[in-house]
């Protein structure tokens, strides 16, 4: 069938054949390609004369078995760089002659003008052949016209052999070599990962089959990984045979040689992909690895599968729904749901599958019936997907604690029921499409779409559903299209009132099979008049209005669907109609929010920045002034962190005041660029004018050219939002990580002369350390006697730097004072001048509290004597400017 398509030039007439050559793009892309490969060339063959320049320089001036195992290590590098310049080269070389080839095969091909004067000669011909005088000239004209289409399958067949020949002599790449910094771990590290595709009982893994699972489900969604084809022995007795193996037998057997598989991969990466049947196996497959011990078996790291079609699906699949049966003749156990959360997963299932996607409440017949009928007519029309099809997918909800599994469910736009109906000639589709929205409502009573993808779900009796609402949905009959049978996943009930945003749960979607075109005189149209006229208000942001406007003109609600190709919430643009984009960006807070952030950045960083600079110079001035020796060595070397901090701090400021900036110029270019909601306005209220007016169809193409302008907002909207969203994205993950910030100045000290190797010089008895003086000294720099720290003057002291007697903390000046950094005595906290005060920053005479002036103070920022509570704004802003702010 491949050969088929790519060589049905020798069937095309040659309208056809001279249409392709002459209308394509010429030999343009691939002169262009071979510029492009020629530059990669280049670009390679600079780098590899560099590298080997580098390498060299460095082995004359770096001598000895390091410097040979780097040059050893860089060899296979330089040896790849110029490797795959030749590779370049030669590619380029074969673009060229492709488009020699072209250029060769169009001048033989005959021009469409000449093959159009010969069709054109040989109508007039015919129409004035009325008593068969002109047969000769006809029969002229036909053989003229056969050594044409001779002309032009020469042609083409020669470009097809040269072009083919052109692309078999190009050369294999070589593999991308490891980084120069990897070491032990070899070619190995950076191999790619192994992909296991398993077929189904009808279906083994041949290597179109595995070409085509790769293209759609992998390789999209997993780059890195190889596939290969893995036999199974996967059997349906009796529809594979009478000899053939059971289905129990046959997914016991074929568990067993996956198992094999994934353990020969040594921890690898490895990815499996089951597809119906091979779905159960693998499903079988992690449930056995579950049982094994943590060191048994990979990790979630190692091991991957995408699973489609899957009959264990835990909420829909068909083994799943009826847990626990057993067929006997068939030997078919229903042994449960895949295991969820175990290892990563993507479970592919398309709508109303039989296997994947089973009624959950079986006694609706219908719902059984077209579930038959898509085990006929989906069941096996997963490898002929397209990528289109795969991305309108919708992912469904999970559990809060599932993080690994994914289950994807692709719509099915026609009932399998009604494929036998719409087979019938002429009148089948029309009658299908007739009866397919009542029918879908009744089908759909069978299933909850709400419910976690990943919880085992049974089969249930009876459905809870509202009979007004079915009922509703009934009497609009064949007037309502095909509308999406779940609500969108970030709104969990079609009822508005739990609806955190209604914009978002129900956007207003767009019109896109056209209005619908009754008899002016039928019921139906009239009640469409009456409908119309709601419009405006549908448009608005009321969610019952919204809800309502899906089904207000008759057409399809389908752009507010969330499918598996949207990456995150935040380019949910993407699926928003124009009068939310353009309201979003011109109804926001605008520039000023990001300006704000970025000023503040900036003055940040001018904090920062200045007192990274007044530290520097305070410490160095003390380290190169009246403070000389090891403790001013230490106490130096303690502060370099910390103003290394505020320097590396300030500069990171910096930057994200710039990233603001970006984000400030990102939505100067959205914002000009959307759409404005008044433009749009004016363009919904034309479009009902029109819709009102249009009685006779004499409006049709109005209607037409106010929908493709629309059409065109729609587009221009999701353009801008799109260049706004990579561009703040961009701006975003250019923000630097910040540094964690380094320990108290005190600490540091304490820590740095703790490790400070310093001669063990003592004046006194009893000294620990070094250059004590006194006795009984523990610690390093102390005077006096029963220090224990370091730099403490007096008697008692515990900690460092006091001044005194019985302190206890780091810097305190007095005696018997408790924490940091307090003048007097009996001070517990920090900060305190005078004598029993408790708390922060007081001074006087037994205050308690904070920031109070004066003595017998209870509470925060007084200033006098016996106040309780809590200071005047006025005081604790006078109090401020003098510098108690700066205390923290």
């Amino acid at each position: 069938m491949k050969e088929t398509r790519v060589m049905n030039f020798t069937v095309l007439p040659p309208e056809i054949n001279s249409a392709r050559m002459y209308a394509g793009a010429g030999p343009a892309p691939m002169l262009a390609a071979a510029a492009a490969w020629d530059g990669l060339a280049a670009d390679l063959q600079a780098s590899a004369v560099s590298f080997e320049s580098v390498a060299s320089c460095l082995v004359t001036s770096w001598q000895g078995a390091a410097s040979t195992a780097m040059t050893a290590a860089a060899a296979p590098y330089l040896a790849w760089l110029s490797a795959a310049a030749q590779h370049a080269e030669q590619t380029a070389g074969q673009a060229r002659m492709a488009a020699s080839t072209f250029e060769a095969a169009l001048t033989a091909t005959v021009h469409p003008a000449m093959v159009g004067v010969n069709r054109t000669q040989l109508v007039s011909l015919i129409a004035s052949n009325l008593l068969g005088q002109n047969a000769p000239a006809i029969a002229a004209t036909e053989a003229e016209y056969e050594q044409m289409w001779a002309q032009n399958v020469a042609a083409m067949s020669g470009y097809y052999s040269n072009a083919s020949a052109v692309a078999s002599r190009l050369t294999p790449w070589q593999q991308l070599m490891d980084g120069l910094s990897t070491t032990g771990a070899g070619p190995a590290a950076m191999a790619p990962g192994t992909a296991l595709v398993m077929g189904t009982a009808f279906l083994q893994p041949t290597p179109s089959y595995v070409s085509r699972i790769d293209q759609l489900f992998i390789a999209p969604f997993h780059p890195g990984y190889l596939a290969q084809g893995l036999y199974t022995p996967e059997q349906y007795w009796p529809l594979t045979g009478l000899t053939s193996l059971t289905v129990g037998q046959s997914m016991v057997q074929s568990a067993k040689v996956l198992n094999d598989a994934i353990m020969t991969q040594n921890g690898n990466p490895t990815l499996v992909f089951g597809y119906s049947q091979s779905a159960s196996v693998a499903s079988l497959e992690m449930q056995h690895l579950l049982t094994l011990p943590a060191g048994q078996r990979p990790t979630a790291d190692q091991l991957s599968f995408v699973l489609a079609a899957n009959p264990n699906r835990p909420n829909g699949g068909f083994l799943e729904r009826f847990h626990g049966l057993y067929i006997p003749i068939l030997d078919l156990p229903f042994f449960g749901a895949t295991p969820a959360n175990a290892y990563p997963t993507t479970d592919y299932a398309i709508q109303y599958d039989f296997q994947a996607d089973f009624p959950q409440y079986p006694l609706n017949l219908l719902a059984d019936a077209n579930a038959v009928a898509g085990q006929f007519y989906i069941h096996s029309s997963y490898p002929d997907l397209t990528p289109a099809q795969i991305a309108t997918g919708v992912v469904q909800p999970v559990s809060p604690a599932d993080t690994m599994t994914k289950y994807i469910l692709i719509p099915t736009h026609d009932l399998p029921l009604l494929n036998p109906l719409r087979a019938v000639p002429i009148l089948g589709n029309p009658l299908a499409d007739l009866v397919q929205p009542d029918l879908r409502v009744l089908v759909e009573l069978g299933y909850d779409r709400t419910a976690y993808q990943d919880v085992p779900t049974p089969a249930g009796l009876f459905p809870q559903f509202d009979p007004l609402t079915v009922a509703g949905q009934l009497v609009e009959g064949p007037g309502r299209a095909y509308t999406t049978p779940w609500p969108t996943w970030d709104c969990r009930r079609r009822d508005s009132r739990n609806c955190p945003d209604p914009v978002q749960c129900y956007p207003p979607e767009r019109l896109r099979d056209g209005l619908p075109k009754p008899s002016p005189t039928s019921r139906r149209f009239r009640r469409f008049r009456r409908r119309a006229t709601r419009l405006v208000a549908a448009v608005g942001n009321n969610p019952r209005e919204l809800r309502g406007a899906r089904r207000l003109l008759g057409y399809r609600g389908v752009r507010g669907l969330k499918t598996s190709s949207d990456k995150a919430d935040n380019d949910e643009f993407r699926h928003l109609a124009p009068e939310i984009n353009s309201t979003r960006m011109f109804s926001g807070a605008g520039l000023g929010p990001m300006l704000a952030a970025s000023a503040a950045w900036d003055g940040v960083a001018a904090e920062l920045g200045s007192a990274a600079t007044s530290f520097e110079a305070l410490t160095a001035g003390l380290a190169g002034g009246t403070w000389l020796g090891a403790a001013s060595a230490a106490m130096l070397g303690a502060a370099a962190p910390y103003a290394a901090w505020l320097q590396a701090t300030a500069s990171d400021a910096e930057q994200a005041a710039a990233q603001a900036r970006s984000a400030v110029s990102a939505f100067e270019a959205a914002q000009p660029a959307t759409v404005h909601p008044a433009i749009i306005a004016g363009n919904r209220s034309q479009l009902l004018s029109l819709v009102m007016s249009n009685l006779f169809g004499q409006n049709a193409p109005a209607i037409a050219l106010a929908e493709a302008e629309y059409e065109q907002m729609w587009a221009q909207d999701v353009t801008a939002m799109l260049g706004y969203h990579l561009s703040a994205s961009a701006a975003v993950a250019q923000l630097p990580p910040w540094q964690e910030l380094p320990q108290r100045l005190a600490d540091m000290a304490d820590s740095a002369i703790a490790s400070w190797q310093l001669p063990n010089i003592n004046i006194g008895t009893g000294n620990t350390g070094s250059f004590n003086i006194g006795n009984n000294n523990t610690g390093n720099f102390n005077i006096g006697s029963n220090n224990i720290g370091n730099a403490n003057i007096g008697n008692a002291n515990l900690g460092s730097f006091n001044l005194g007697f019985d302190n206890v903390g780091n810097f305190n000046a007095g005696w018997n004072n408790y924490v940091n950094a307090n003048v007097g005595t009996r001070n517990v906290g920090q900060f305190n001048i005078g004598f029993e005060n408790t708390g922060d920053a007081n001074v006087g005479i037994w205050n308690v509290g904070f920031r109070n002036v004066g003595f017998v103070n209870v509470g925060e920022g007084l200033v006098g004597f016996a106040r309780p509570g809590d200071g005047d704004v006025g005081v604790t802003s006078v109090f401020e400017r003098l510098g108690a702010a700066a205390w923290y």
